[in-house]
């Protein structure tokens, strides 16, 4: 028990029989002083001064307390005192910590402060590991041992996994050998670009995820492997563990349950996904075919090849001549109509600068003929007559293009820079300067003629979607007979399209060759199926290039 008061001492002295008092001596603080101030430089991590506070400390004080706050993750802490037992020069005092700790949350332990009694009244804290928590032994240290749960599932619309697991066995400092699950897509063409992979986590990549990723972690590199990473993911478990100094696990803290990673549903239909990589098999060019669901906005099927990226959904291109689709509904909405008078000569100039035609220049007098033999200087001259440069935009805007699509992957939503001049209006117009388009963001526009609503794009089940909007009906009527015609006897006749096809021809000329490089589109719809194919530094022109590829997509899909 502790004695606190001040003892007033009557000495009386037999021979004198004169009292006298002793002085009141200085009150000495109990054990309960010395371990409140303990625990506060402790819950501020203030190692040199809990260290003169300790009666005889290691010399490793300091290393073992910072290390183990640095193991566990410690943000904050804080110690509360409970109940004290003193005897003589002696205390004991029950400690409860309360740990935050970075990526699993609060950790409560009970532990306890022993306490002597110095000469000088101080009182010292009889500092050991297990000060720390009750289970850590000299020679121990703490140790957070994660494990991720199953990753999920990606899946076609009828569950049909698109992805597949595979072992990888890396080995670490020490000789130490890891065990990671990395998922690959079923087939080369999704890994290439839909699907993606896992792989392991970048500097990058780590700054960006933050908690409760590690360095060590693979994720998703690309495709919806990566866009959808913390869905398939989930969250990882953990085991706070006490390791002994030969690296065996001695006792478990506690443990925090892991949270599983969900399956991701697309809308990839695998009959039209395995039509796509058959009709791109054996292409030797960087190529691309997107069909969607022109009902719904459905992606059914992406497929890239020699691309080393996901060109099908985030490709930017030059359109070239499929363009012409907007300028088309610029136009018929400010009044022509397929009859309105065309001309197509060799060549016009813009603002000093020459255009000549890419697929065709032979003799039109409508507008339904210029857009039947895709001739860019027809049409360069009816938005030079008939529009101005916001027109361009608001069409394109109709459809869109430029809005950002969450889809669950990176995506491209195409781009048409405001003209800066009459010329750069004209290159605008045939789909080439500034202008850019991925094959995703043109099927999409096929799909709106196809239908006459515009439909926000949608892969992944659970995706944030926009509202549909209404195209004219009279545009796209109009629209309707102008694609037939390209298809019955224009630049895309003759190509192998089955009955009930309406396309749109496109040919990107660019660098500095001669001739120039072309890229090659193909852009239309048949049924209920829309679809874009491109073709990179093609052989040849749209039609006759991307024309077989849709075909057999069509034949062996539609």
């Amino acid at each position: 028990m502790s004695h606190r008061g001040c003892a007033t001492v009557a000495l009386v002295l037999a021979v004198t029989g004169t009292p006298l008092v002793a002085a009141c001596s200085t009150p000495v603080p109990g054990p309960e002083v010395d371990a409140a101030a303990f625990l506060k430089d402790w819950s501020n991590q203030d190692w040199p001064s809990m260290q003169k506070l300790a009666q005889a400390p290691p010399a490793n004080f300091q290393t073992v307390n910072q290390d183990a706050f640095t193991a566990l993750g410690v943000k904050q802490a804080t110690f509360a005192p409970g109940f004290l037992d003193q005897t003589s020069d002696t205390a004991s005092e029950l400690v409860t910590e309360r740990l935050s700790l970075n990526g699993l949350g609060q950790l409560t332990v009970d532990t306890s402060l022993h306490l002597t009694q110095q000469q000088d009244g101080k009182w010292l804290v009889n500092w050991t590991p297990s000060t720390i928590l009750p289970q850590l032994k000299p020679g121990d240290h703490l140790a957070v041992r994660t494990f991720w749960p199953h990753r999920g599932l990606i899946l076609a619309a009828d569950g049909t996994p698109l992805a597949a697991k595979e072992q990888v066995v890396t080995t670490g400092a020490h000789d130490r050998r890891t065990t990671h699950n990395v998922w690959q897509a079923i087939n080369p063409d999704l890994a290439e670009g839909l699907v993606g992979y896992t792989g392991p986590i970048t500097k990058a990549e780590l700054k960006q995820l933050g908690e409760p990723y590690q360095s060590q972690n693979y994720i998703g590199q690309s495709g919806i492997e990566w866009g959808e990473e913390r869905k398939l993911a989930g969250s990882p478990g953990a085991a706070l563990e006490v390791v002994n100094s030969a690296g065996a696990t001695v006792s478990t803290i506690r443990t925090y349950p892991d949270q599983p990673g969900r399956n991701v549903r697309t809308t990839i239909d695998m009959q039209a996904q395995e039509a796509a990589e058959a009709a791109l098999a054996g292409e030797k060019q960087t190529a691309a075919l997107v069909a969607v669901d022109a009902r719904t906005g459905d992606v059914l099927a992406a497929s890239s090849v020699n691309a080393g990226y996901d060109l099908a959904m985030d490709g930017g291109f030059p359109p070239g001549s499929t363009f012409k689709i907007f300028d088309s509904t610029a136009l018929l909405e400010h009044g022509l109509t397929p009859e309105s008078a065309a001309s197509c000569p060799k060549t016009i100039t813009e603002d000093g600068e020459v255009f000549h035609n890419a697929e065709g220049d032979g003799p039109v007098s409508t507008m339904l003929e210029a857009f039947t033999e895709s001739c860019n200087t027809a049409f360069i001259g009816l938005v030079s007559n008939d529009l101005n440069d916001s027109d361009i935009l608001t069409a394109t805007s109709q459809y869109r293009i430029g809005k950002a699509l969450h889809i669950g992957v990176d995506a491209y939503p195409g781009s048409v820079p405001k003209p800066l001049d009459v010329a750069d209006l004209a290159a605008t117009s045939i789909g080439q300067g500034r202008v850019l388009m991925s094959p995703l963001a043109m099927a999409m526009v096929a799909a709106a003629v196809d239908t006459g609503t515009v439909h926000p794009a949608r892969l992944v089940e659970g995706a944030s979607t926009a509202a549909a909007k209404t195209l004219p009906a009279a545009v796209v009527a109009s629209l309707h007979t102008m694609m037939a015609s390209v298809v019955s006897s224009g630049t895309a006749a003759g190509t192998g399209l089955p009955a009930g096809t309406y396309a749109k021809t496109g040919t990107a000329e660019y660098g500095t060759t001669n001739p120039l490089k072309l890229d090659a589109w193909l852009v239309g719809f048949n049924g209920n199926i829309a679809f874009a194919a491109l073709v990179v530094d093609s052989p040849g022109d749209g039609g006759p290039t991307c024309g077989p590829i849709v075909a057999k997509f069509l034949d062996a899909f539609g």
